[in-house]
């Protein structure tokens, strides 16, 4: 049981960190992602809710939004050639959230 809850305690403290738009931690990830995949590979994240925020945030990017047989939202693949194509946009974002939380 105490094993359980170090788990699900360590997951919160993990989505606290969010931020307040929820995307601390995606932008991030985006802006370093082309760092970490091969050229054929690809990423995929999942939002949630958050999903229209991430879109405002970056109008310019064209998310592909997976759809699931059985439902589900706010998941998006971007491949590594677009990170790549969007890497500095992704880094400026990224700098911008950096100077917020300084």
């Amino acid at each position: 049981m105490a094993a359980i809850t170090k788990r699900i305690s360590c997951r919160a403290a993990l989505g606290f960190k969010g931020g307040k738009s929820g995307l601390d931690l995606v932008i991030k990830i985006l802006a370093q992602a082309k760092f970490f995949l091969s050229s054929e590979g690809i990423l995929v994240i999942e939002v949630g809710s958050s999903a229209q925020s991430l879109q405002n945030l970056f109008p310019e990017i064209p998310f592909y939004w997976l759809e699931f047989e059985r439902g589900g939202e706010g998941v998006f693949l971007l491949t590594a050639q677009q990170l790549s194509q969007y890497h500095e946009l992704f880094n400026r974002s990224l700098a911008l959230l950096c100077q917020e939380t300084a």
